[in-house]
């Protein structure tokens, strides 16, 4: 999936403020999943993209990210 260059650069300003704060940002930036699994979310026209991490000892460990359409995210 190619992303559009305004998308780019908001889930690249978002990664920076994720940097910045560390664990301690909260939404909207972040939504938590499970024990210290969290999601950044970036939202568009068209969408939410969402990049899924863990932290550990002050560093940030990303896993996955992912394009949603709707607010539901699965959990497997």
């Amino acid at each position: 999936m190619a992303l559009e260059v305004k998308t780019k650069a908001k889930i690249f300003k978002n990664l920076e403020v994720l940097a910045e704060f560390n664990i301690t940002l909260k939404a909207p930036y972040v939504k938590p999943l499970e024990d210290k699994l969290y999601e950044l979310r970036t939202k568009d026209s068209k969408g939410i993209y969402r990049i899924v991490y863990f932290a550990h000892k002050e560093q940030t460990f990303f896993a996955k990210w992912l394009y949603k359409k709707t607010q539901a995210t699965p959990i497997k």
